[in-house]
């Protein structure tokens, strides 16, 4: 069991540790009232010689000064100078730390959790661990940065523990929070920040390329609320991994280089039912071209109707026209020099209070807003591609480069349902798979909102008019990618895709497994014998392996299963009834229909028999793949034998290019995580490598395939 190591804690500790969960707005229904399945998973040149690093016996201050009981603390070390260094020393990294030069920063070192006017960032410190040790690291994601990493070198080892950790600063490097503020579930949930990420600076590498680093879990900052500034190591194993492998999928992300633990201990309630458990502060280095966000604009909102509910930068137009000309001129150069504006000269100038900064045309920003809202509609439709589902997908977690942000609670589908949920508090269902591109949408508006009047409404959403249309154009060419249609596109296709994602979910049929098969059939030898309807052989073999691995009927009624418990589908159903209005009960028509549809279909299958499902899915399948197969024949007309020859290898090629064979799956996350918690690590290392190539086919099925007959895992925002 995963916590079956955890010890008794004192009340004091209790209370500390439920100030530190995290905040949901009032419409959540309350964590303690909910009740899952275990195990749960979590989510997100120098000498040779060591310093020696002087250690006090200290209280782990929690955020509401109270003091919690705490092993003994480093105070960190600023100077560098005598500490061991990688192949490429950490030494030499080239910090130019433009976000805190460009932008206006809190400096004044004020202490506790506040709200933070007038400033984009706020210095603060890390908090040093004890014991920090190096858990893994990606060498392709510490390469971008100039850090040559070669695993089991004890020395290179010791020193990324010691410098990614905080314990001990790198050169050079500028440390502070950022503040941003989010709308969470639909709603205003005001200053957030940096609750546990602490930005370092950013680094030049020799490419000129410009990397923003950070340390997720470092600390108590300004934005901690009610929490301690710290991760766990179930969290921070989820986080690396998975944004290394996504990176490895060639989804646009952030990076993550190194992961580190320690013996510094953190109190939890990973389920949210009073269960409190002593865990390990464990650190990320986090790694962007930046973490600036849509919530980073959202600073300045303005008061509600009441006067209150505002963000704590309203009233600071310059700092905002201040902040968006900077994204612009940083991330978005092209736009400038596509508008005639000279970007060689000019540079980017440093934040100045009390100077206000002109204005950029207004069509650059309609520019900006429109290649942002191209990136992100596209974004959306490669998680979607993958069967990829991000649990918290607020404003505060939407890049503002269109990159995959914030590894909370995720996960990939496995037995397809269109309302798969990967985060155990969206009981609602606000972000299941297929919601996410209508999720990202309403994040778009508020980023308009935000921006106006910089960049006016009207315009702005003219362009968000277009968001429906990018998100299914880019959703179906990476569909057409995955079933080998490379010469023609025809209207019929988005009917072939729902269909086969309708075809999976009636089937409990796993998503990645299932497109990996499509690229073993081939048209060569004849996909249709010409006097029936009768698959060929490489289809049959390509409907066998489906077959074989199907879930059964525990996976097909769990996948089903609606995210509103029946009982409370009927209960809703008897008060319509009886007169009372989905408006008296706080529940629109959409959301009750989706309810009431996901019922029905679960209602379908809790009086199927095993043998009834087997045949059913057989004849599913049949209809489905005799479909595809016809659609493969249009794509193929008019080729000679040689050109087919060339065609068919092309095809497969791109397939098994599209669709991974190995992706994170929760149980293989949930295997690094309890032997990386046992101190073994070889299982996120070996994890690693595997998810660094998805694509190949030489995986071990262990890495490959969904996990049947378990406990379903589920995981929460806790971390």
């Amino acid at each position: 069991m995963l916590w079956a190591s955890s010890r008794h804690v004192s009340a004091s500790a209790v209370l500390v540790l439920l100030l530190a969960r995290p905040i949901y707005p009032f419409s959540m229904p309350p964590h303690s009232l909910r009740r899952r399945e275990k195990p749960y998973l979590e989510t997100t040149g120098s000498s040779n010689s060591m310093k020696r690093i002087r250690w006090v016996a200290v209280h782990c201050q929690s955020s509401t000064g109270g003091a919690v009981p705490s092993a003994t603390v480093p105070v960190p070390s600023t100077d560098s100078s005598s500490s061991p260094v990688a192949a490429s020393s950490l030494d030499s990294l080239q910090f130019d730390n433009r976000n805190l030069r460009c932008l206006p920063v809190d400096r004044t070192n004020v202490q506790g959790i506040r709200q933070v006017p007038g400033a984009c960032f706020a210095t603060v410190d890390p908090t040093p661990v004890e014991r920090p040790r190096l858990v893994a690291a990606s060498a392709d994601a510490l390469r971008t940065i100039g850090v040559d990493y070669r695993e089991d070198n004890a020395e290179t080892e010791a020193a990324l523990a010691e410098y990614f950790s905080g314990n001990v600063k790198l050169g050079g490097s500028e440390t502070a929070a950022h503040c941003y503020c989010g709308h969470q579930f639909g709603a205003w949930a005001g200053q957030l920040g940096d609750g546990a990420a602490i930005y370092l600076g950013e680094v030049v590498n020799e490419q000129g390329d410009r990397v923003e680093i950070q340390l997720k879990g470092a600390g108590l900052t300004p934005f901690s609320r009610m929490a301690d500034g710290r991760k766990v190591l179930r969290s921070s194993v989820r986080e690396f991994l998975c944004s290394e492998a996504m990176h490895a999928l060639g989804i646009p992300t952030t990076r993550a280089g190194t992961l580190v633990t320690s013996d510094t201990v953190v109190y939890r309630d990973p389920v949210y039912d009073g269960t409190i458990v002593e865990e390990k502060a464990s650190i990320v280095l986090r790694m962007a071209s930046t973490f600036l966000r849509f919530g980073s604009f959202e600073i300045f909102k303005a008061p509600n109707e009441m006067g209150v509910r505002s963000g704590p930068s309203y009233g600071r137009p310059d700092i905002k026209t201040a902040l968006l000309n900077y994204v612009i001129r940083a991330f978005y150069p092209e736009l400038l020099e596509a508008h005639g504006i000279d970007t060689t000269t000019a540079g980017i100038p440093a934040w100045q209070e009390g100077v206000s900064p002109t204005a950029l045309p207004t069509e650059v920003y309609r520019a900006f807003y429109a290649e942002l809202l191209r990136r992100t509609a596209r974004l959306v439709a490669l998680w979607q591609c993958v069967g990829w589902v991000h649990g918290v997908l607020n404003t505060d977690n939407m890049s503002i480069v269109g990159d995959t942000i914030d590894y909370g609670p995720f996960g990939f589908v496995e037995f397809f349902c269109p309302t798969h949920v990967s985060n155990g508090s969206d009981d609602r269902g606000y972000y299941c798979y297929r919601r996410q591109p209508d999720a990202v949408k309403f994040n778009m508006r508020k980023l308009a909102e935000a921006l106006a009047p910089l960049l006016p409404l009207e315009e702005s959403f003219a362009e968000l008019e277009k968001f429906d249309e990018i998100h299914h154009d880019a959703y179906m060419q990476q569909m057409r990618r995955k079933l080998g249609l490379i010469r023609t596109e025809k209207e019929e296709d988005a009917a072939l895709v729902a269909d086969l994602l309708e075809t999976m979910q009636a089937t409990a049929a796993d998503f990645t497994v299932t497109f990996r098969a499509m690229s073993d059939v081939t048209l060569t030898a004849g996909s249709i014998h010409p006097s029936s309807d009768d698959l060929s052989p490489t289809f049959q073999e390509a409907e066998a392996n489906i077959l074989r691995r199907l879930g059964g009927l525990v996976e097909l009624r769990r996948t089903l299963r609606p995210a509103m418990d029946p009982s409370r589908v009927q209960m809703v159903a008897g008060m319509l009834r009886q007169g009372v209005t989905l408006e008296q009960m706080g529940m629109d028509q959409d959301t009750w229909q989706q309810w009431l549809g996901a019922y029905k279909e679960y209602e379908k299958v809790i009086g199927l028999t095993a043998s009834e499902k087997e045949a059913r899915d057989k004849e599913l399948w049949r209809v489905w793949l005799t479909k595809y197969a016809r659609r493969l024949q249009k794509d193929a007309e008019g080729l000679d034998k040689d050109a087919l020859s060339q065609w068919e290898a092309d095809r497969r090629a791109l397939q098994n290019r599209s669709n991974p064979k190995a992706v994170l799956r929760n149980h293989m996350a949930q295997r690094a995580i309890e032997e990386a918690e046992r101190g073994e690590y070889g299982e996120v290392r070996r994890l690693v490598g595997v998810l660094s190539r998805p694509y190949d086919d030489d995986h071990e099925e262990r890495d490959c395939l969904p996990a049947v007959d378990t406990k379903p895992l589920v995981v929460t925002c806790s971390s």
